[in-house]
């Protein structure tokens, strides 16, 4: 543990804080973690109070508080009733070890297969660069410098339906004060079609939001705003890749998004995933060639399986040595319930192979229609002339709310507050599973998100349970219809975001009776 000296010093080292409270977060939170990180503060050190260390760098203390939450949410620190905050004994791997700041000189200079992209769309980026809608950005008061299948109301109101967070909770009012307010204070320049990486203000705010939620450093710069993943994989296939070359697909997977590879003449290979996520070794025996790769690294939809750490520096290898772009999908990656989760591969890419994909309407509600792509450094100028050839833009005045409902900590609050919800939610799947079904009905890995793979003996059939279910107004859908290849898989895919304890001890109830009644009619009803 450091002496009082020590902790006395790293108090009163001069600091300059920015302005703003978002900022403050994120800086008291980089702050802490820098020092986690170079050993200033090791494993078990006692942290000075939030009031002690907001006085001492003139911050307000509920800037030093939430930087502590989500220091905690990480499993960097611990805070004790009676004894205060402390950095964890056992520490989570984190970034900066993993790869120290990559040199600004190394993140500019593109490898042979980025020269490659930017030489056979040269003439695309170059007219893009002279054309003023994509390299003006509009500015605004406040600029300083998966998806599941559309549903209507009905099947809106099934319970168990993936893909749906939970909108009760969703801090409504907040965020229509946010988007009365964008639309009271937009210049006449928000009337256009909007610049096609997104205004500047909301990239700013969504390199400060995966700051404090998913540890990750990038320059506002690289993100770009998109309206969904799927739009952003439809880009990156536009961008990376050409016709006839090959792309990796975790299979079971997102079938939309395997699909969208498919239309432009990719070749697609499916890879089940094992134990320990993503196969490389298999991935590169059945397509030595590959172009790209998509992965789940944090929990596999649908499966729920978490990357091992010998797999996520296999693929990283096989990444840089290869020349294999990496699309990394990051569905939910802020609600962990258990295991702290390991930095998105993002973080630890030396060779700017990665593409970091997320969305935000699977944190507050999906009609907002508002994404992220976060691009290597080499790569930003030729997705953003591609995207305005498209034609592709989104709305200017959702992205504004969005920018001040995270500036505000409206998000950073909402995303504290389900994390507990959906953990509770979580923990009742798991009891009712166990309380109402059979053996032969097992969960699989369920640290995270807002779904869980049911896994059935092969005496059920999943499509025909499925069936059964949704005639109950259970929207379960069968595991076996998610696969690229025949995998020989059988279950059910369950979602419990959008539903409460007692609704989901009532549906493993329903379906425990379907299973049984399946039984007593005979075996593998069809």
């Amino acid at each position: 543990m450091l002496s009082g000296s020590a902790i006395d010093r790293f108090i009163a080292q001069p600091r300059a804080a920015p302005d703003g409270a978002p900022q403050r977060r994120s800086w008291v939170y980089r702050q802490v973690l820098d020092a986690i990180r170079d050993g200033v503060l090791p494993a078990g050190t006692r942290l000075p109070s939030a009031r002690t260390l907001a006085d001492a760098w003139d911050l307000p203390r509920g800037a030093v508080d939430d930087a502590y939450a989500q220091l905690q949410a990480e499993g960097l620190i611990e805070r004790r009733v009676g004894s205060g905050s402390h950095v964890a004994l056992r520490l989570p791997a984190l970034p900066g070890q993993v790869a120290q700041a990559v040199a600004s000189d190394q993140a500019d200079a593109a490898d042979a297969a980025t020269r490659g992209v930017l030489l056979r769309l040269r003439a695309l980026l170059d007219q893009g660069r002279m054309s003023t809608p994509i390299t003006t950005p509009i500015t605004t008061p406040t600029d300083a410098a998966q998806g599941a299948p559309e549903a209507g109301p009905v099947a809106s109101a099934m319970r168990l339906r993936t893909g749906m967070p939970d909108t009760a909770s969703f801090p409504l009012a907040l965020w229509r004060r946010e988007l009365a307010s964008a639309l009271a204070e937009a210049p006449i320049d928000a009337m256009s079609y909007g610049v096609p990486a997104g205004l500047a203000v909301l990239r700013q705010a969504t390199a400060r939001h995966l700051s404090l939620t998913r540890a990750m450093r990038c320059r506002p710069e690289q993100v770009m705003i998109i309206g969904s993943p799927r739009q952003g994989i439809e880009l990156m296939a536009r961008v990376l890749l050409t016709a006839g070359e090959t792309v990796c697909v975790e299979d079971p997977g997102p079938l939309s998004i395997t699909r969208s590879f498919s239309l432009p003449h990719l070749n697609v290979v499916g890879v089940p995933p094992d134990a320990e996520g993503f196969d490389v070794r298999l991935a590169r025996g059945l397509a030595p060639n590959a172009a790209a790769a998509v992965v789940q690294p944090l929990h596999q939809w649908p499966t729920g399986v978490r990357i091992s750490s010998a797999r996520r520096q296999q693929l990283l290898d096989w990444s840089e040595q290869s020349g294999t772009w990496i699309v990394e999908l990051d569905s939910l990656g802020e609600i962990v319930h258990d295991r702290v989760g390991p930095p998105p591969l993002h973080c630890s890419d030396r060779a700017g192979r990665v593409l970091f994909l997320g969305s935000f309407g699977a944190l507050t509600f999906p009609a907002l229609r508002l994404a992220y792509l976060v691009l290597p450094e080499s790569l930003i100028d030729v997705f953003a002339a591609v995207r305005g050839l498209m034609g592709e833009h989104s709305s200017v005045a959702m992205q504004m709310a969005l920018a001040g409902f995270i500036d505000a900590g409206h998000l950073g609050r909402h995303v504290r507050a389900v994390r507990k919800l959906y953990r509770e939610r979580r923990d009742a799947l798991v009891h009712a599973v166990a309380r109402h079904l059979p053996p032969g009905a097992r969960l699989g890995p369920v640290d995270g998100g807002t779904h869980a793979s049911l896994h059935l003996d092969l005496k059920w059939s999943d499509v025909a349970v499925a069936a059964r279910l949704n005639a109950l107004g259970l929207a379960v859908q069968p595991l076996s219809r998610h696969t690229w290849e025949p995998r020989g898989l059988n279950g059910l895919l369950l979602g419990y975001g959008a539903d409460d304890e007692a609704q989901i001890d009532a549906a493993m109830a329903a379906l425990a009776a379907v299973l049984a009644a399946m039984l007593r009619a005979g075996p593998r009803t069809a």
